[in-house]
């Protein structure tokens, strides 16, 4: 998985649980708490100052997967948020991606696909 921003610590967000109404727990629904042994190879691509996926969610993600045996890589870049968004811009909008670091992000997924054999 080529994961970019993930919203994958997602069981006390109150967006989703206003999403959800009462259909389901947001916790039940949440990727960090469905980790188990033998999920895919995982990198991840994340702003430090990501405001709409935290990096802490993304970080608990990828130590569970690690526990869990599972190849998990998290690539963080600073001076930008979510999506790549330079720090100082809203990200919790459009994305408007910094290019040079979104370049650098891509690199680092392909690198990734490479390593696996995906990609040449």
């Amino acid at each position: 998985m080529v994961l970019v921003s993930p919203a994958v610590s997602i069981g006390s967000d109150g967006w989703l649980k206003r999403l959800l109404i009462s259909k389901a727990d947001a916790g039940a629904v949440s990727p960090d708490e469905h980790v188990r042994k033998g999920l895919p190879p995982t990198i991840i691509l994340q702003g430090r100052a990501d405001t709409v996926t935290p990096l802490s969610g993304v970080q608990h993600f990828c130590d569970r997967m690690q526990a869990e045996g599972n190849r998990c890589e998290l690539n963080i870049f600073d001076g930008v948020g979510h999506l790549f968004t330079p720090v100082g811009t809203p990200d919790d909008g459009a994305p408007k991606p910094d290019p040079t670091v979104q370049a650098a992000a891509y690199a680092k997924a392909d690198q990734f696909l490479v390593s696996l054999g995906y990609m040449k």
